[in-house]
């Protein structure tokens, strides 16, 4: 992707998006949901996310499934599965095969149930990250927008 071909788009705060994640310090960021403000640290070599306990992520709401998906941070760069959930997981609006591995790179949202994540880089001081700024693919995003305008055309504004 050449420069031209990336927008930059200004959040709140200061972790920066950016590619590889497998043995960064990363989180997760809950912006929708039940638990929307919570930060989840990635820890360890697989993060569960998931309604039940044993999860690291735990999510409460009835659209998630109990083991829903797992983020691996053994290879240099980061991947999610689906565990075979009932409503599956996207990536970047992206629904994921069971079983099927997605590199994440930070500033990919993941969408589990009725919840939406950011995947982001944690901040040294281990404080809650604030976001400055997140590189992406202006046409992606376009085409993204115009696939769900056709999937669901109430959204368009008139």
């Amino acid at each position: 992707m050449e420069p031209d071909d990336i927008e930059r788009t200004v959040l709140m705060g200061s972790a920066r998006a950016a590619a590889g994640a497998g043995g960064s310090s990363a989180q997760l960021v809950v912006l929708r949901g039940l638990e929307r403000g919570r930060v989840f640290r990635l820890e360890g070599a697989e993060t569960g996310i998931g309604r039940h306990a044993g999860n690291a992520v735990v999510l409460s709401s009835a659209a998630v499934s109990k083991r829903h998906a797992v983020i691996d941070r053994r290879a240099p760069q980061a991947e999610i599965r689906d565990l075979g959930s009932t409503n599956g997981t996207k990536v970047n609006n992206v629904v994921l095969g069971r079983g099927e591995p997605r590199e994440l790179r930070f500033g990919d949202t993941i969408e589990v149930g009725d919840h939406l994540l950011l995947f982001c880089r944690s901040e040294e001081a281990g404080l809650q990250p604030e976001l400055d700024e997140i590189a992406f693919d202006a046409e992606r995003v376009r085409a993204e927008a115009a696939a769900l305008l056709k999937e669901f055309p109430e959204l368009e504004r008139g």
